[in-house]
């Protein structure tokens, strides 16, 4: 949007996983495989890609990703979670912690009351509803 890259994918995970954490983990595993790929398409075609930012509202996955915690009980996602430590290591991306209520993905994919999808979601969303005549 505007002078930066957009990318979106919207799919049901290939794995079952047990806690939010670990579903946050692998969705952010998949995610990078597509910046990865991206980011070499732009460096080979001389388009410098800036940092991508990853809105994370579970914090122990951000905690986890980030190294700041301990993944003694995470050893089934190991290649996952060395993945993403590996990408944010190298600066590919940067985890902003947003607040659930904040998280726009979530409206477009989690059950809401309509009063809060309508006038909320819709507006940081930039969709209005159309005046009838």
């Amino acid at each position: 949007m505007g002078t930066s890259y957009l990318g979106c994918k919207s799919s049901k995970q290939r794995v079952g996983s047990p806690s939010s954490t670990d579903a946050e983990i692998i969705a952010t595993a998949d995610g990078l495989k597509n910046l990865k790929c991206l980011d070499s398409l732009t460096i080979e075609i001389s388009l410098n890609l800036q940092t991508c930012y990853l809105f994370q509202d579970n914090l122990s996955a951000s905690k986890v990703i980030q190294r700041q915690t301990k993944t003694k009980q995470l050893k089934h996602l190991l290649s996952k979670i060395n993945l993403a430590q590996q990408y944010h290591a190298d600066k590919l991306f940067e985890i902003i912690q947003t607040p659930t209520d904040e998280m726009i993905a979530d409206s477009l994919t989690k059950p809401k009351a309509a009063y809060n999808y309508a006038t909320v979601e819709t507006a940081r969303l930039g969709v209005y509803k159309m005046p009838t005549y």
